[in-house]
């Protein structure tokens, strides 16, 4: 099979892109390669493509777990070609995977640079000997690429070992530095280098100098079409941005490596389809989004790197149609950069000063070595080294010492976790054998046949490296079943996972001795303010920015100009003068201030450029800073000209709206004179003392004052407007984002109840208003029973009282709409029995789903019974 023809086959296109097919043959030539394509160039196609044509199946080393699984499942959509080996895997997975490889089944096989380590599968892998080895994300093997990952360092060891000749790597993102190390590290010899395509001629680049970030934001938003993201440099950032845009009802969630997972793969997926326009994000979000219509990248806060910078601009645009990105400075944006600079390189002094601190605490003198573990108590440590320390700049130290060969840190695997069987004997064999759950069962025999009769009487320490080896299922599922059999008071689990733990691997050396490379460290701190150097001579440039890009990453750009950045148009961004974002924020700033502002001062407020206190205290100030005075002054005389504002006769007159104009506003800003009506709220007492109840409930939760959660004059007026959803909620004055996080669905749900019931409340447990909101919100049973931390069993009981007290509530995102099918099927035929229709279904259909449909189906069956009488 040719290039071409596997093209067509396997991606449905005729045509390669620009370099590709070049890429594709050098290496179907034997060469290795050393490819750097933006992202968004097709760079994968270039390893796929020679991996179903060779005879052999192919490894392709990636670090992106969730990546990883996406393109596996795409190739894989018309015939079985490709499979992927990675931690998130249990054993059954793992020797599914591998038996395929060995009987020739599959072509491609992606791996984590982790699992190199394997001897197991080095071994294996080495007997089936791979055609190509291919590197992704190439520049995680070099120190000075800005993704360094030491497991990268163990490919070279590992292609030797399997004896792989044909060796290519891809990045996105390297300089030249980069790339000469990405060499030297797979120890190429005579490497073909292509170096493409970091020009995009639909991208628009910019950079506004404010401090006025949000208005900024604001103004951007309005201007240009979604799908926007906002990359912020902290996750305070997202969260407050996102609040602020939602206070000015721009519907955009936040996203972060804080939240939990379950939460950040409904945004991802959320933002991916279409459900949410703009997201606020830290650089966690983005690496698995394959979105080519994304039209706005904003840059809340300067990067730390222009290859950060280019690999996040990289994101919009991939139609091919025009896109913008607009990078918003100031001064302290950097200072976080150095904060974590400094962290990730301690100094001399302060390694050696800490290594002998955690020495002293565990009581080995100089040329000991202690076995035991040794705990890490900052505090200690803090008083020996007598300076400030945080947990950043701690670690550092701890690594630096680890990877030079005088400790090693604990494996959570190995930290203190504790067992105690609360059943006797007899019962537990009863248990067992009733239960329906084989790896519980087998988790069971195991802890019995380890620890015997003593596991029945105290807690036992249990070692998860030695139950991961006997049985052969993953770590979550040992955890889940620890959790469950909690829950059912079969046995006490005690994770105390809280602590640091390191033990020495050297016997104690003095400290000035320590055969440590502080050149090496030295060196990384260089390079990090090298390239956070190269990223404020981005902000200042005075030639083309895609030029400064392009030189940056080696490419000749002598002659080159984009023709569309700022710099380039000279920072005419904005094509369209008559903007309508424009003439709302006009006449709402008029509408407010009316007979008060003349035009000079109108145009100040908007510029940011008034010097009146009270000014800059107004939402506008500042909105419209990223606008020319030309094109402001077009905006308020085509305003003039269409009697929406009565023009001035002289300079120092006040602008005055007309009717016309107050007709023209946004709806939440007409007429401002209208009288403040105080909230009548005697008609909703009930739902009013019933949201006082949740905000009491809450405000225990997180530790706060009732008012701050939902200040009382908030509360009233929801109770009176009685909103249905999240945007009539963030509607009303007053209500953020940051609130609806805490306390939104709980309102929105006690309302729909109150609806519904002719204000007759359904009054569920706490433990079952939790579970409510988490259906309501689209949750699956399983990923409710992971965020609750109870069982499925548990959960179904909840949802089958939730679905008794409203019929109606959607389960289609509960549970898989073929199991609903399915089971309705045997309903219909008569079959109502629990135990009788587990027996007619299949094995994946369990008890807590069949709870849960039967529940749904027989409310279904009453309300059809109703409404025919």
């Amino acid at each position: 099979m040719s290039p071409k023809e596997a093209l067509k086959k396997y991606f449905g296109f005729s045509t390669f892109r620009k370099n590709q097919l070049e890429i594709i043959d050098s290496i179907l030539a034997g060469n290795n390669i050393l490819a750097v394509l933006p992202t968004g160039a097709g760079k994968s196609l270039c390893y796929q493509i020679p991996s179903l044509v060779s005879e052999n199946f192919s490894i392709i080393i990636s670090p992106l777990i969730a990546l990883m699984k996406d393109q596996v499942d795409s190739l894989n959509k018309e015939e079985l070609i490709a499979g992927f080996v990675n931690s998130s895997m249990d054993f059954r997975e793992y020797e599914d995977v591998m038996n395929k490889i060995s009987y020739g089944k599959l072509k491609i096989l992606f791996v984590s640079p982790e699992r190199l380590e394997n001897r197991d599968f080095a071994n294996r892998i080495k007997d089936l000997s791979p055609q190509y080895l291919f590197v992704d994300e190439a520049h995680c093997i070099s120190e000075w690429g800005h993704n360094f990952r030491p497991s990268y360092r163990k490919i070279k060891n590992f292609a030797e070992f399997i004896s792989v000749k044909h060796i290519s790597a891809f990045t996105a993102t390297a300089t030249p530095e980069v790339r000469d190390d990405i060499i030297k590290q797979l120890n190429f010899k005579r490497p073909k280098i292509f170096v493409k395509g970091f020009e995009r001629d639909n991208l628009h680049l910019n950079v506004i100098k404010t401090t006025k970030k949000k208005n900024t934001t604001l103004a951007l938003i309005k201007q240009f079409k979604a799908p926007v993201i906002i990359y912020t440099s902290s996750r305070k950032s997202s969260e407050e941005i996102t609040e602020y845009l939602n206070m000015h009802k721009i519907i955009c969630n936040y996203y972060h490596a804080g939240l939990k997972s379950e939460i950040r793969i409904k945004i991802q997926d959320d933002f991916q389809n279409d459900r949410l326009k703009i997201i606020a994000a830290t650089n966690a979000f983005g690496m698995g989004i394959d979105k080519k219509d994304i039209r706005l990248i904003i840059h809340y806060n300067t990067p730390n790197s222009i290859e950060n910078y280019y690999q996040e601009i990289g994101r919009a645009g991939r139609d091919g149609k025009n896109s913008f990105a607009f990078l918003l400075y100031e001064k302290d944006d950097m200072n976080i950069h150095n904060y974590f600079l400094l962290n990730a390189n301690p100094d001399k002094k302060l390694i050696q000063d800490v290594y002998n601190a955690v020495c002293d605490y565990g009581k080995v003198a100089v040329g000991s070595l202690n076995n035991d573990d040794i705990f890490i108590n900052s505090t200690f440590i803090i008083s020996c080294i007598k300076r400030k320390l945080n947990n950043g700049l701690l670690h550092s130290v701890l690594r630096t010492l680890e990877a030079s060969g005088y400790l090693r840190t604990i494996s959570k695997y190995h930290q203190n976790t504790t067992v105690k069987i609360n059943f006797t004997t007899e019962k537990l064999k009863l248990f067992i054998k009733k239960s329906l759950n084989f790896s519980i069962k087998e988790l069971l025999l195991f802890l019995v046949r380890k620890y015997g009769n003593t596991i029945f009487t105290k807690q036992i320490d249990v070692d998860f490296t030695e139950i991961l080896k006997e049985l052969n299922f993953s770590l979550n599922v040992i955890k889940e079943n620890f959790e469950i059999l909690n829950d059912l008071g079969v046995l006490t689990y005690k994770q105390n996972d809280s602590g640091e733990y390191i033990t020495l691997s050297t016997q104690r050396v003095i400290a000035d001795r320590l055969q440590i490379d502080y050149k090496k460290i030295n060196s990384s701190y260089l390079v990090g303010q090298q390239k956070i150097e190269k990223m404020i001579g981005f902000v200042f440039t005075n030639e083309c920015r895609f030029k400064f890009i392009l030189s940056y990453f080696g490419e000749d750009a002598n002659d080159y100009s984009c023709g569309i950045c700022d710099v380039c148009k000279q920072g005419q961004y904005f094509s369209d003068s008559n903007s309508d974002y424009v003439k709302e924020l006009i006449l709402s700033l008029v509408n407010e201030q009316n007979d008060v502002l003349s035009e000079s001062e109108l145009k100040n407020i908007l510029k940011g450029e008034s010097k009146n206190l009270k000014y800059t205290k107004m939402n506008y100030y500042g909105s419209c800073i990223n606008f020319s005075e030309v094109e402001l002054q077009n905006v308020i005389s085509f305003l003039y000209a269409s009697k929406l504002l009565n023009k001035p006769e002289t300079v120092n007159q006040k602008i005055i709206i007309t009717d016309k104009g107050i007709n023209n506003l946004p709806l939440h800003n007409k007429n401002k004179l209208e009288q403040y009506d105080p909230i009548k709220y005697d008609d909703s007492l009930d739902l009013y003392s019933s949201l006082k109840e949740i905000r009491r409930n809450t405000a225990k939760r997180y530790l706060q004052k009732p008012s701050l959660i939902c200040p009382e004059e908030i509360l009233k007026e929801i109770s009176v407007k009685k909103p249905k959803d999240r945007n009539e909620l963030l509607m009303i004055k007053g209500f953020t984002k940051r609130m609806f996080h805490k306390i939104g669905t709980d309102f929105i749900d006690e309302i729909i109840n109150f609806k519904k019931n002719d204000g007759r409340k359904i009054k569920f447990s706490p433990g079952i208003k939790e579970t409510y909101r988490l259906i309501k919100e689209g949750y699956s049973l399983n990923a409710i029973s992971k965020i609750r931390k109870l069982s499925e069993t548990v959960i179904s009981m909840h949802a089958e009282s939730i679905i008794e007290n409203e019929p109606d509530i959607d389960i289609k995102q509960l549970l898989k709409d073929e199991f609903i099918k399915t089971i309705y099927h045997e309903l219909s035929r008569g079959f109502s029995n629990l135990k009788e229709l587990k027996e007619r279904l299949p094995n994946e259909i369990t008890y807590p789903i069949i709870r849960i449909a039967v529940a749904k189906f027989k409310t279904a069956v009453s309300l059809s019974s109703s409404s025919k009488k």
